[in-house]
């Protein structure tokens, strides 16, 4: 699906009708695992860096003291990053980059913890790092998927570019379910992502959608919904 400032979806908050079964809030606190295949516009990234330095957009992330994977882009870096807060206002990230191509590539990213440590995998490039008690402000904070929040524009960070599938759970998933996942989708979602142990929060491929949602593929029902600035005027 193609991403950018017009395009941006959020999950919901709380579980209405009991729908939903393994929640998005502070997940990022336990093991867990995402999963996200995407290529940038390199063009349009190039003019949207905010967030500071070399921020070109955001994959997915929780807004406020913001939490999430961002691609950065400068005349001849392009990177990808995880960022997070700490509940000691101390502030992290792990990074991995590389030379800026001629055009744009896909990469295959790969965001996991365990142990108490954030690892970041991407085109089988990894960096860790170790990760205390995230910060409290997380508890109120949205679950963005192709921005950072559009609440703020300053901070807004939309991505421009393809992301071409994305599996986000709740546990660590060992290499061969991940392989899997890059290799075969669709038997990913039969053996992977749909298990009945499985502590799933979201799948897509983008094949399944409406005008302003996108549907989850696992067993979840977990369907983050197209964001309107109509929100903020009424």
């Amino acid at each position: 699906m193609i991403f950018d400032s017009k395009n941006v979806y959020l999950f919901q908050t709380g579980n209405h009708n009991s729908l939903i079964l393994n929640e998005v809030n502070r997940f990022f606190d336990t093991d867990n695992t995402i999963l996200i295949r995407f290529k940038p516009n390199l063009e349009k990234c190039k003019e949207n860096i905010n967030l500071g330095v070399d921020h070109a957009g955001s994959l997915l992330a929780m807004n406020g003291k913001h939490i999430g994977i961002f691609y950065k882009l400068n005349d001849s870096r392009e990177q990808v990053s995880f960022e997070w807060w700490e509940k000691d206002d101390t502030f992290k990230y792990i990074e991995i980059d590389y030379e800026k191509p001629e055009k744009p590539q896909y990469f295959d990213v790969i965001l996991q913890r365990s142990n108490n440590k954030f690892t970041l995998t991407v085109n089988n490039k990894s960096t860790s790092l170790e990760v205390g008690e995230l910060s409290e402000d997380y508890t109120n904070s949205l679950l963005w998927l192709g921005a950072a929040t559009k609440f703020s524009e300053e901070h807004s960070c939309p991505f421009y570019g393809d992301i071409e599938k994305v599996h986000i759970t709740k546990e660590k998933l060992n290499q061969s379910e991940i392989a899997l996942f890059f290799d075969d989708y669709n038997e990913f979602v039969e053996e992977v992502s749909k298990k009945e142990e499985a502590k799933t929060l979201f799948t897509t491929s983008f094949t399944k959608t409406t005008y302003f949602k996108i549907m989850d593929e696992s067993d979840n029902g977990n369907h983050p919904i197209l964001y309107k600035d109509e929100w903020l005027e009424t």
